[in-house]
């Protein structure tokens, strides 16, 4: 709280950033940036509901009160004995004087309300013990909270199966029960929530899903709500609601917080996808760093042949699904429909069957043409995948 109230006075409020925190308050080397910005952001969100709590009961008469507004690090300083004169005559010198005064005893007034808040008395100086807990703050609980759900992401594609999607599901669970307050775990949930609401056929399990996978993004993005992983669980969330202009907005946000993210990339271009911007995609995958769309686990590729396929280059299709199977990456009914409907539109009738024999007997129960039609806001894009992979052979189950 010393740190940012001092920068805002100093007029670097604009500039106070989670590796400008990580570096100058927790000592952080530029190494361990990368590793430790979710760790500010947590400590961010418990300082700034601390004060929301303080301030809603026993320092509501506070004449100065200091606020983190969400999506910032930079400190809101409000007099609240000078607001009413300043909203009657924003003009008037004396206003402006006491609210520069107000301002200049706010480092001090930060300290202790930040005190008073938390409930915590200052550790004595000589203590290395306690000096070294308040700098890193790092339980042996979160830090396998925030371990169980990074690596709990790589699990959730791909997304149509439920198996896998259950063992990241409950991953998450279990990184929400190690620290309640790291954000990851509730977003992650939402994403596989989400995920099977969209998948399962069951539709009172569809919206039981997707009604806890609300739940869970709310609760991200109150602790988070600067986090671009929980601006995209929101997203992914809208997305499954039907709410596609939400979700391609939180989305859009969630990339100009993480543009390097690959994992809120992956969410972006399934949104994008399955709202048809196929140019989006095909323009944003040219922009990306090459060696990060070659980690295995990682949707892009899939995506790009996706887009592909809807603008009608299915020679680049069939060439791009092939290189993410060979790569290894995320293989499913939806990537394996498209291979065979870019086979088919190419002429090629003899392999587009083979992968239709392949999909029908490796995933007897997938329902392209009930899944597409719903994953797609338009119904023409669905129409012309379902309608290809008919051609090619398949036919519904029984």
């Amino acid at each position: 709280m010393r740190y940012v109230v001092e920068e805002k006075l100093a007029d670097r409020g604009s500039s106070i950033k989670a590796t400008t925190i990580g570096m100058d308050v927790h000592g952080y080397s530029p190494e361990e940036i990368s590793d430790r910005a979710g760790v500010v952001r947590v400590d961010a969100g418990r300082v700034r509901r601390k004060l929301e709590t303080y301030y809603e009961t026993e320092g509501k008469t506070d004449e100065i009160q200091i606020s983190l507004p969400t999506g910032t690090y930079e400190p809101e300083i409000v007099a609240l004995e000078i607001e009413k004169t300043a909203t009657h005559n924003s003009k008037h010198p004396k206003a402006r004087a006491v609210l520069v005064v107000g301002c200049t005893l706010a480092i001090a007034v930060g300290a202790w309300a930040l005190n008073r808040a938390t409930h915590k008395s200052d550790p004595p100086k000589n203590s290395i013990l306690v000096d070294h807990r308040e700098i890193f703050d790092i339980s042996p609980n979160r830090v396998e909270a925030i371990n169980l759900a990074t690596k709990a992401r790589g699990l959730i594609f791909p997304a149509t199966d439920q198996e896998r999607l259950s063992i990241a599901l409950q991953a998450f669970q279990i990184s929400i029960e190690k620290d309640d307050v790291y954000f990851g775990g509730y977003a992650g949930a939402a994403q596989v929530l989400g995920s099977l609401a969209l998948v399962d056929m069951d539709r009172e399990r569809s919206e039981t899903n997707l009604a806890l996978a609300a739940q869970h993004s709310t609760e991200a993005l109150r602790l988070a709500p600067d986090q671009a992983w929980a601006l995209s669980a929101q997203a992914w969330v809208d997305f499954a609601s039907d709410n596609h202009a939400s979700a391609l907005e939180l989305s859009n946000r969630a990339i100009e917080l993480a543009p390097l993210d690959p994992h809120i990339r992956e969410f972006d271009f399934l949104i994008s996808l399955f709202n048809s911007r196929f140019e989006h995609i095909l323009d944003e995958a040219a922009g990306f760093p090459k060696d990060a769309n070659q980690l295995q686990g990682y949707v892009f590729s899939n995506a790009i042949g996706s887009a592909q396929f809807h603008t009608g280059d299915y020679l680049a299709a069939i060439q791009t699904f092939e290189e993410a199977i060979a790569a290894q990456g995320p293989f499913g009914p939806i990537p394996l429909s498209y291979l065979a409907a870019a086979y088919e539109m190419a002429g090629d009738t003899e392999n587009a069957q083979f992968l239709v024999s392949v999909l029908m007997g490796n995933w007897p129960n997938a329902r392209p043409d009930i899944l597409f039609p719903a994953l797609f806001s338009d119904p023409m894009s669905a129409k012309t995948l379902v309608e290809a992979v008919r051609k090619a052979g398949w036919v519904a189950p029984d």
